[in-house]
């Protein structure tokens, strides 16, 4: 749904020292524009996606779940903007483990759908209790599923309902388990996993040690690569998330508020800066581009593999000084400027990397849309969030830069 638009003829007291445009995704506040869907040419920014409804969700700052309709803003309070790589939940039934088509409850195990769920509303009767009626090798809830030999990884949403023994995890048939006893309490979910591991046909659950014991699960997730992403809703089928696609502008034919900020901030009238809070999962990720994109084949900012933060442009590449920091967990903060001969980036108040050779920036005089978390075609994803983006139609001093991204 559209977000109002906060342009007025003074920014509020938020917004920085005279910036063009600021997006502060985190607080749910934006400076210079409208933001809505695709099918609204009169936003800033614009999303779509190739996936459904149910294959999108957010993780708010308490560690609940936020469920969101294809082609949202998966844009949570507190957190900031979600753009994640297209990826596919293997384990099917994964909010309802009462369900014998998918699940096998041991001899020693019992299962009733009757827990609030792991969601921001804890709606009722959505999470599954597991109980050990007989605790040990038979306390087990498990599934298998038919994939060829990949790297997968398991997580599900689990919280103690009753006692203190063992709950461990698998995602390969109890060949290995998982101890996540010292991660569970009795008052919120927590997110445990297995850690990723390569397996053919894996088989998922549950195993109590002790009898009597219980244990409340939702949003269970089993995904190929070495990441656990935000959880998809499954029920008799898979469920995946399409290609994301935020965007300043549109690649349609209809000007809209995107192609404003473009033309103020880009198409060659330099100078300009920009800075930007992110945090992602760049493990085994060879680019994950951070702002840029559209037309531009060069102009983009992106982490790499190796943990620099690149300001990328036709001709010229330039790379910070220090490295950026893994997990969503963990913020990054960069800056950048551009003045049509040269430019400057910095990394969370590392050392300024500059260059004074081909003009560094984001600009094309064709270019239409510019991607946020992706590189313009939904690929090349952040594998997180942005928490804010700000524009200015001049250049950051290297005071500022370094201020900016303490």
């Amino acid at each position: 749904m559209p977000f109002p638009n906060l342009a007025a003829k003074a920014p509020p007291a938020w917004v920085f020292r005279d910036a063009a445009f600021d997006l502060d995704f985190r607080n749910g506040r934006w400076w210079g524009g409208s933001i809505g869907t695709r099918t609204n040419f009169g936003n800033l920014i614009t999303v779509s996606n190739g996936g459904v409804n149910g294959a999108y969700t957010g993780i708010t700052a308490d560690g609940k779940v936020r469920i969101f309709d294809a082609n949202q803003f998966r844009n949570v309070l507190g957190v900031g903007l979600y753009a994640e790589a297209s990826k596919t939940n293997r384990a099917l039934h994964s909010r309802d483990l009462t369900q014998a088509s998918a699940w096998t409850v041991g001899a020693g195990a019992s299962v009733s759908r009757n827990q609030p769920g792991a969601d921001v509303d804890a709606t009722p009767n959505t999470a599954t209790l597991i109980t050990a009626t007989t605790g040990g090798s038979t306390a087990t809830v498990l599934q298998s599923i038919t994939l060829a030999s990949s790297q997968v990884i398991f997580s599900a949403f689990v919280r103690r309902v009753s006692g203190s023994g063992t709950v461990e995890m698998t995602q390969d048939g109890g060949a290995t388990w998982v101890d996540i006893t010292s991660q569970l309490n009795s008052i919120i979910y927590v997110r445990p996993n297995t850690g990723a591991a390569t397996v053919t046909n894996p088989q998922i659950g549950f195993r109590l040690a002790t009898t009597g014991n219980s244990i409340a699960v939702d949003f269970v997730q089993l995904e190929q690569g070495a990441t656990v992403s935000t959880p998809k809703i499954t029920t008799t089928t898979t469920r995946g998330l399409g290609a994301e696609l935020h965007s300043f502008g549109d690649d349609g034919s209809s000007y809209n508020d995107g192609q404003r900020l473009i033309d103020t901030t880009h198409y060659n009238r330099l100078p300009m800066s920009q800075y930007i809070e992110f945090s992602g999962d760049f493990d085994g990720v060879t680019v994950a581009t951070i702002l840029g994109g559209g037309n531009l084949t060069t102009g983009r900012i992106q982490a790499q593999t190796s943990g620099v933060v690149r300001l990328n442009s036709s001709g010229l590449s330039v790379d910070t000084a220090n490295t950026l920091t893994n997990g969503l967990g963990n913020i990054n903060k960069v800056a950048t400027r551009s003045n049509g001969a040269g430019g400057a980036i910095c990394l969370n108040a590392g050392a300024i990397a500059s260059s004074t050779g081909p003009k560094i920036n984001l600009t094309d005089p064709t270019d239409d849309h510019i991607g946020i978390g992706n590189r313009g075609a939904g690929d090349q994803s952040l594998n997180g969030y942005i928490r804010r983006i700000t524009f200015w139609r001049r250049e950051l001093t290297d005071g500022e830069m370094l201020e900016l991204t303490r």
